[in-house]
């Protein structure tokens, strides 16, 4: 079974990656314009193309075979930011991969480029990103742009059958840059459905769609759970919604209740029933709704079940050549729940297929509490996001080096746009750790360096044996890790303050009880808080720590004012 497990997960990595590649050629394009990015006028197979980027002043880039858009490139910066013990890092995803992103995405929605940029300033966090801009708001946000990434939540699960085992995590990633409950809701469906599909290793019936709707019911309880979500994110978001977070998901469930049921009625006519009635049923070409997160999660999950009847390449050419709709993300999402089922490569290899499947086995291992690598980001306590996608690409002699990411090497010649006078334009470069991207980059002399060279490492991390939690730190070799310098960092997973007590650091209740007990005594808070920097994920859980004692020291002074 293992064995069968691990082929699921790097089948449905490729397959995502390949149909997402495959719909990146035809999103958002009609038959003329299919036909001048790629030559033909349908898309039957990967080719190289063309595409503009950069918007009105941009250039016309050529893209290789196999190029992938910001899908498959945002699921990649969440299987990075899943650390070695399988903890989801979401400070580093939010305050390092998102604003670093903007340097080399393609194909990028609005609403995650806006929230990526509001997540470079210094004053906003991943449970804050409530943002507004010509038009577009945080709590309007309701597209596939979380549910098109979150597939590494449950590669990397230790039990994908129990949607509880990833659910916390998918709902922290979607709420990084998307506030409607129609985003976070299509992200925790398709989560399930892949759950689903990637351990029964067969495909989806119309009752796991209804189960899967049942998981989306429990992202209140979930909110809760997070000690960021309530304190902070919860009551801003009810004021901002005008609504209680209850009878928002509410509201979601009975919309993908009927989605569901529209869904399944037309699946019980298929193979017979054209993908274009599904289109209309869902209203994927609706320019109003073409990118819902809820419909194209439930379109992507029905088309899987006609692996029973129809070939897995020929659902894909299905949907990437019924122009108007979300071509690519509609297609990853088909492609990740057919590769779990299929459990064999797609026809032809995606850009980066070797790197996508050392990822994926990265995942496989954590979900296996084996000893597994982690990306070494730079510390956040002193990291500061690029100011704008032009800084995040610097040069040593005749290295890049993008912010975070580490060491690149260039592919091709630089990409000039002649609007910029040659101050800057795109290339292609491939990272020391296996992926490629098209990056913005100054091409003049005024780059400015980032903060180290040393980032982007492969570092090591210990398992999850009781062995490993208390002494001095460890080193010695990682295997099957990728990186240039791998160590074994052994974490301590307790703390001792001067007043003598010792603390499980994941027990925050203990620490903040003990401050709110002392009546907030500086000295034992200060012990806290340099015990958790000394500790296992430094920054998340001293960020959560300061806020629930600050919140309770504003609630006793407004008790006895």
């Amino acid at each position: 079974m293992t064995d069968k497990i691990i082929e699921a997960i790097q089948c449905s990595a490729l397959w995502a990656a390949y149909g997402d590649a495959l719909g990146f050629m035809t999103e958002l394009a009609d038959r003329s314009l299919v036909r001048r990015r790629t030559g033909v006028d349908t898309v039957m197979n990967l080719r190289p193309w063309k595409r503009r980027i950069g918007g009105r002043f941009g250039i016309e880039a050529p893209l290789p075979v196999g190029a992938y858009s910001d899908d498959t490139q945002l699921r990649l910066a969440t299987a990075r930011a899943i650390q070695g013990d399988g903890h989801f890092d979401v400070e580093a995803f939010s305050k390092v991969e998102l604003p670093v992103w903007l340097s080399y995405a393609l194909g990028a929605g609005r609403a995650t480029t806006t929230a990526a940029s509001n997540l470079a300033r210094r004053d906003t966090q991943w449970f804050a990103n409530f943002y507004e801009e010509k038009g577009l708001s945080y709590v309007t946000s309701g597209g596939n742009g979380a549910a098109m990434r979150i597939q590494p939540h449950v590669w990397a699960s230790r039990s994908p059958l129990v949607p509880s085992s990833y659910l916390a995590e998918v709902v922290k990633n979607a709420i990084c840059t998307h506030g409607h409950p129609r985003a976070v809701a299509g992200a925790v469906f398709h989560a399930a459905c892949l759950g689903r599909a990637m351990t029964r290793l067969s495909p989806l019936s119309a009752s796991d769609l209804a189960e899967a709707v049942e998981c989306v019911g429990y992202i209140p309880s979930t909110i809760r759970r997070d000690n960021y979500l309530r304190d902070f994110w919860l009551p801003r978001w009810e004021d901002e919604a005008k609504q209680s977070v209850d009878e928002g998901y509410k509201d979601v469930v009975r919309e993908l209740e009927r989605q569901v049921d529209q869904a399944t009625t037309w699946v019980s006519r298929a193979p017979l029933a054209p993908y274009a009635e599904l289109v209309e049923l869902l209203k994927l070409d609706d320019a109003s709704t073409r990118g819902s997160g809820t419909a194209t999660a439930v379109a992507a999950s029905a088309m899987s079940i006609l692996l029973n009847d129809r070939k897995p390449d020929e659902i894909l050419f299905e949907i990437v050549n019924t122009l108007g709709t979300d071509t690519d993300s509609i297609g990853t999402m088909a492609g990740a729940l057919i590769g779990a089922v299929t459990q064999e490569p797609p026809p032809e290899q995606p850009q980066d297929a070797d790197w996508i499947v050392r990822d994926a086995q990265r995942l496989f291992d954590i979900s296996r509490r084996k000893t597994v690598g982690s990306f070494g980001y730079p510390s956040l306590l002193g990291w500061e996001p690029p100011r704008s996608a032009l800084d995040a690409v610097a040069t040593d002699d005749d290295t890049l080096i993008v912010a975070a990411l580490g060491r690149a090497t260039p592919i091709d010649p630089p990409l000039d746009v002649p609007s910029s006078k040659g101050a800057y334009g795109y290339q292609w470069i491939k990272f020391e750790f296996g992926q490629t991207a098209l990056v913005k980059r100054r091409l003049s002399g005024a780059e400015r360096q980032p903060a180290t060279h040393r980032q982007g490492e492969l570092l090591g991390q210990v398992s999850d044996s009781p062995s490993t939690q208390s002494g001095e730190p460890k080193h010695a070799p990682v295997e099957n890790a990728s990186g240039p310098e791998i160590k074994l960092a052994q974490e301590k997973g307790n703390a001792t303050t001067n007043s003598g007590t010792a603390h499980s650091l994941d027990d925050l209740d203990l620490l903040t009880t003990e401050a709110i007990h002392s009546h907030f005594d500086s000295r034992i808070i200060g012990e806290h808080i340099r015990a958790l920097a000394d500790g296992p994920h430094p920054v998340d859980r001293s960020i959560a720590y300061v806020a629930i004692i600050a919140k309770a020291l504003v609630a006793r002074r407004r008790r006895t004012a």
